[in-house]
């Protein structure tokens, strides 16, 4: 999913980390499926913040 401004990623962070069950695909996520849901979403708010070296390990 990819976010136009950081406030709209932010909110969908906190929705995600309240979530009482997480699907993806139809099936229940997955541990790994979770964690990549919020690494993408990080990463996109690192990409609009102008810090790819966050990630990148600049």
């Amino acid at each position: 999913m990819e976010f136009v401004n950081v406030k709209e990623a932010l909110r969908y962070l906190v929705d995600l980390s309240q979530a009482k069950k997480i699907e993806v695909d139809g099936q229940l996520a997955t541990t790994d499926q979770v964690q990549e849901l919020f690494h993408e979403t990080l990463v996109n708010v690192a990409d609009l913040l102008g810090h790819e070296d966050v990630y990148l390990n600049k």
